[in-house]
């Protein structure tokens, strides 16, 4: 995928990144975490969201509809590509903090799942509370990714 995206620096280790979005609505500090979530370190929470200038606390819930999003897609995509060139063994989930953006990132692997069906396991969670190979359409309200 040759697509524009943003400088993004390492803050700790290759567990946090961090770039900054240039829009509509200047320029804002955006975040990219990865947490532990298992005792065996293998499966990580991909944290996203923008930096509080104030506080320097992120927040996963925060819109800034800076005009960017393809790029901020993008550069959080190549982000978690670095990270599982890293962390070879790992898997990242990722869930979306709303319904709409659960959607976006659907519709995002959608859009390039020809380059990612050949490197990478995708998984969908149903409503149902069940993990499947991910498939158009879905619906999914998480997704689980690593190397194959």
């Amino acid at each position: 995928m040759q697509l524009e995206r943003y400088e993004v620096h390492t803050v700790n280790a290759h567990d946090r990144f961090e770039f900054v979005s240039v829009g509509n609505n200047g320029d804002i500090l955006k975040v990219v975490e990865f947490i532990v979530l298992d005792e065996d370190g293998h499966i990580y929470n991909l944290g996203f969201g923008d930096v509080n200038p104030l506080t320097g606390e992120w927040d996963d819930k925060s819109v800034s509809n800076n005009g960017d999003r393809n790029k901020i897609l993008a550069t959080v995509g190549s982000i978690v590509v670095s990270f599982l060139d890293t962390y070879t063994e790992a898997a990242v989930y990722a869930q979306g903090s709303t319904r709409i953006r659960n959607i976006l990132y659907q519709r995002t692997i959608e859009r390039f799942w020809q380059e990612i069906a050949g490197l990478y396991d995708v998984r969908g969670y149903k409503e149902t509370g069940e993990w499947v190979s991910f498939e158009r359409g879905g619906p999914f309200i998480a997704f689980l990714i690593k190397r194959k």
